[in-house]
Formats: structure tokens, C-alpha cells, sequence
């Protein structure tokens, strides 16, 4: 397998573009391999859940699967760039924090990098591996974030049925969510 590779992971916050880039950039350009969710969904549980000791006793088992899926894809010989681009590598948990609750499973994005650099790198088919992280102000962030989980979920709770109520509840009432983080 040809060694002149780079492998980028983008690690998007939602809200900063990155379904745009993955749909219209990254699936389209003919020289980059846009690694999707449907194709890496079974390692992404491993990622985000599995305990460090079954992740360390799978890896292996997950490298062969991701060598697979590169092999799959007919023009991994000939293209220099390969792309995963995933809203959830910063923090897997805020798609579960649409429900006041303290019992919410909350992977640590430390753990998920870690384990992300151990499988790539171990893998030693990229000659070189970049992050690309895109951002948003903030303020802007969080009033998008709102508006879009509002009626599906936020304007149920009393704690998050306001937007003074749900930053409050973001930032002094949840420990370890993800604004914070």
C-alpha cells in the first residue's frame, strides 16, 4: 500500500458548516476519499463507548476493518488525501443532551482522540495526519444550536424551555457538558 498519505480529521462543532463541507466539498472533490458514517459507523461505537482496555484488545481487529474499507474504495491507490469528518469527534454527547437528566453518557473527547491517533497511527498507511477543526463564535453557536433542537425537544422542560434557562442549565447546572467542555 503506496505510504504518501494524509489522513485530515475534521472534528466540526455542529453549527459550523460541517454538513455543508462534508456534502458539497469533501463527497465531491475528486481528489480527496471522504470517509463516511455509513462506512465507519461499527469503529465510531468503539470510539466513543468502548472501555479503554476492550478498545485496546479490539484495535487490531478495527485497523483490519478500516484497511478493508480503504481497499474498497478503487481510487485509494492513486489519491494522496483521505478525509472523516465528523460532527461528534468533539463531543458525542451533546446529541443526547436534548432531556434535562443526570444519568447522560458523556464520552470524553480526550479518550476519543486518543483512540483516534492510536488506530490511524498504528496503522502506518498515512504519512501524515492533520486535524482541521472549524469553529463559530460562541454566543452564535448556542442561539443556533437552540432554535434547532427547540421544538423538538427543549421547549418541553422547564429547564430548557427559554433560552436564559437552557444557558443556565448548560453552564452551572449539567457537570462535564458540552459548552463547557
Amino acid at each position: 500500500m503506496p505510504s504518501s498519505k494524509t489522513l485530515f480529521l475534521h472534528i466540526g462543532w455542529p453549527k459550523t458548516g460541517t454538513t455543508t463541507l462534508q456534502n458539497h466539498l469533501f463527497s465531491k472533490h475528486s481528489d480527496i476519499i471522504n470517509l463516511n458514517h455509513e462506512k465507519l459507523d461499527d469503529i465510531l461505537n468503539w470510539l466513543f463507548y468502548a472501555r479503554e482496555n476492550a478498545f485496546e484488545r479490539n484495535k487490531n481487529k478495527l485497523q483490519e476493518r478500516l484497511l478493508a474499507i480503504f481497499k474498497a474504495e478503487e481510487s485509494f491507490n492513486s489519491t494522496q488525501n483521505v478525509i472523516f469528518s465528523c460532527e461528534s469527534l468533539t463531543s458525542y454527547s451533546m446529541f443526547w443532551r436534548r432531556m434535562p437528566t443526570p444519568f447522560v453518557h458523556s464520552p470524553d473527547p480526550n479518550q476519543i482522540a486518543r483512540k483516534l491517533f492510536l488506530l490511524f497511527y498504528g496503522m502506518k498507511c498515512f504519512d501524515c495526519i492533520k486535524v482541521i477543526a472549524t469553529i463559530r463564535k460562541q454566543d452564535e453557536f448556542l442561539k443556533s444550536f437552540y432554535a434547532q433542537l427547540y421544538n423538538l425537544c427543549y421547549k418541553r422542560y422547564i429547564q430548557t424551555n427559554t433560552f436564559s434557562r437552557f444557558v443556565d442549565y448548560i453552564s452551572h447546572d449539567v457537570p462535564n457538558n458540552f459548552v463547557v467542555d
